[in-house]
């Protein structure tokens, strides 16, 4: 997969194992977030999200070329005179991001090996009405997979924070307000129970939870 600036994509991943988690209690829903501010937050823009015990996924848009190349200088990164690299980059971030939780989760709870799948799954979103479909099928995650019996009770998405019901700092609501006529055409578009994305991200939405 190309990353290229300005342009949405599907982020998203699960546990290595079939009896594994990423998440078994609440503070690791919370370090996964800060290690995403830290690693993902300066090369990305988060429309959306939802994590699940034993997956995640991401919304999100490519910030611009200034952007990241500002972050890499700020940080020492090596680069050819204003090269950036920027798909290799950013697969090393995500890399690193994972990394960092991984090794965190296994000190924390003893355990050993991959925590992830070896590869994050990684899908352009190119036409509007997909994205605002996509945005809509990770936001009622939870619903899906029955761990919550309302969007907002479940506090590992972004649906709380576009719901104003917390003023979160992690995703940018603006984009995807803008295509609405109105924050009740949002809601009422988020609340219909019309998942149809399920066959479109393999496996990995449809696994049960343990």
């Amino acid at each position: 997969m190309n990353f290229e600036c300005g342009h949405f994509f599907h982020l998203y991943t699960r546990a290595n194992a079939k009896e594994d988690k990423l998440f078994f209690e609440k503070e690791n829903y919370l370090y996964f977030l800060r290690q995403y501010k830290k690693y993902l937050s300066p090369i990305f823009i988060m429309i959306c999200y939802c994590l699940i015990p034993n997956h995640y996924h991401f919304l999100i848009k490519v910030r611009n070329l200034n952007k990241i190349f500002e972050y890499q200088k700020k940080n020492n990164y090596k680069h050819n005179g204003n090269e950036l690299k920027l798909n290799e980059f950013l697969i090393r971030q995500i890399t690193n991001f994972h990394i960092s939780y991984s090794k965190a989760i296994n000190k924390k709870y003893n355990r050993r090996g991959s925590l992830f799948q070896e590869k994050p799954k990684v899908k352009p979103v190119l036409e509007i009405n997909y994205l605002l479909r996509l945005a809509r099928y990770i936001h009622r995650n939870p619903l899906k997979h029955k761990i919550a019996e309302n969007l907002e009770d479940w506090k590992f998405s972004s649906f709380p924070d576009y719901a104003n019901l917390r003023k979160g700092k992690i995703p940018d609501k603006r984009f995807l307000l803008a295509n609405y006529e109105s924050f009740e055409d949002f809601l009422e578009f988020t609340l219909s129970n019309d998942d149809d994305l399920s066959d479109d991200f393999d496996e990995i939405c449809d696994r049960k939870l343990l």
